[in-house]
């Protein structure tokens, strides 16, 4: 890790923090299945858009339902701190301005943490991961795959 880098991280986190100015914008109330509907409505944007990683997002987005521990508070869990990064450093921004827009409340605040209990029954597989446990299974799925120049991307 370079000093350049640390000292961005730094400045993302700064970011993270600072406060606008809300007391002339909206602060609608919303209940937590508008808040559930809003946050896939963005996974399935940021997965449309094609910006890099977004697949991987919209996965880890989509994995568990966002929590609301307090009134305009939001808590997503993800598996792992490389998405809590790749959240924070990419698109953190976007989602915070997404979710006010669309929730019509700007003192929502969000945070994230890494879940303990990871279950492996819970997991969202891609199309790739699918393909690759099936062929496991049956190898003349590769072959096919090569024959016939299959794209397993869906």
């Amino acid at each position: 890790m370079s000093i350049k880098q640390s000292l961005k991280d730094n400045s993302n986190d700064e970011d993270l923090n600072n406060s606008e100015d809300i007391s002339n914008r909206p602060q609608k109330p919303f209940s937590l299945d508008e808040l559930k509907m809003v946050w896939r409505q963005y996974a399935y944007k940021i997965k449309q858009d094609g910006i890099e990683g977004a697949d991987s997002m919209n996965l880890a987005l989509t994995k568990r339902d966002p929590k609301l521990p307090a009134i305009n508070h939001i808590h997503q869990e993800f598996d792992n701190q490389i998405q809590i990064d790749m959240m924070k450093n990419h698109f953190y921004a976007s989602l915070l301005d997404f979710l006010r827009n669309k929730l019509q409340n700007w003192s929502i605040t969000i945070d994230f943490s890494i879940i303990e209990n990871q279950e492996e029954n819970n997991k969202h597989l891609t199309g790739r991961d699918k393909f690759e446990i099936l062929a496991r299974k049956n190898t003349n799925l590769l072959t096919l795959q090569k024959t016939f120049n299959l794209d397993i991307e869906y």
